[in-house]
C-alpha cells in the first residue's frame, strides 16, 4: 500500500498546479469582422474589430514565475478550417496586457483582465468556432511549464441590424400571406 502511495506521489510532478488559469467568460459572440473595440484590438487590417478573451491567472506558489506565451489553438474541424477565425499574433495582445513576472508577491498572486485576442474575418461563415488556450511560463530556475488548456468558443452571429431587417422582412411576408388568404 505504501509503495503504491509513493509511486503515485512521484508519478505527478511537484510543480503540478502552480498556476490556475481560467477564462471568464469562455464564450464570446460577435458578427463577422468582430466587435469594434479600437482601443483594444490590434489586428493588422486596422479595422479595430476583434474578440478579446479575459480571465484570471493565479499562482499558487510564492516562487517568481515569468509568463512567456499564450498558445491559442483553433480546432481544425471548425467550419472555416482555421482560415477566418484565428488568434491575432500581429499586435501581441498578450505581451502588451498581461504582466510578465508574477508570483514574487507570495502565493495567490493574481492577474485578472484581457489575455488574448481572436480576429474574425469580415467574410467568416456564421457558426461556432472552438479553440483552446494554454499559458507557458518559466520559474526562477529556468524550468518551463504549461497550464492546463482552457477551452473557449467564438460564436459568429449576424449583426443585430441584420436580425432586425430579417425579422421585418419575415413580418411583411406573413402579413402579405395572411392578406392573400383573406382575399
Amino acid at each position: 500500500m505504501y509503495r503504491l502511495a509513493a509511486l503515485l506521489l512521484f508519478a505527478f510532478p511537484g510543480w503540478a498546479g502552480l498556476i490556475v488559469f481560467q477564462l471568464n467568460p469562455s464564450l464570446e459572440a460577435a458578427p463577422p469582422g468582430g466587435l469594434y473595440q479600437p482601443l483594444l484590438c490590434q489586428n493588422s487590417d486596422g479595422s479595430g474589430a476583434c474578440v478579446i478573451f479575459s480571465g484570471t491567472i493565479t499562482f499558487t506558489n510564492d516562487q517568481e514565475y515569468t509568463l512567456t506565451d499564450v498558445a491559442v489553438q483553433m480546432d481544425p474541424g471548425n467550419i472555416d478550417g482555421g482560415a477566418q477565425v484565428f488568434e491575432n499574433d500581429y499586435g501581441n495582445y498578450f505581451y502588451l496586457n498581461v504582466p510578465g513576472t508574477m508570483g514574487s508577491g507570495g502565493a495567490g498572486t493574481t492577474y485578472t483582465g484581457g489575455i488574448f485576442e481572436i480576429d474574425i474575418a469580415s467574410d467568416a461563415p456564421l457558426g461556432v468556432y472552438l479553440g483552446t488556450a494554454t499559458l507557458d511560463y518559466t520559474d526562477s530556475l529556468g524550468d518551463t511549464f504549461s497550464s492546463d488548456p482552457q477551452a473557449f468558443e467564438v460564436d459568429v452571429t449576424p449583426e443585430p441590424a441584420a436580425w432586425s431587417l430579417m425579422a421585418g422582412g419575415l413580418a411583411a411576408l406573413l402579413f402579405r400571406r395572411r392578406r392573400a388568404a383573406e382575399g
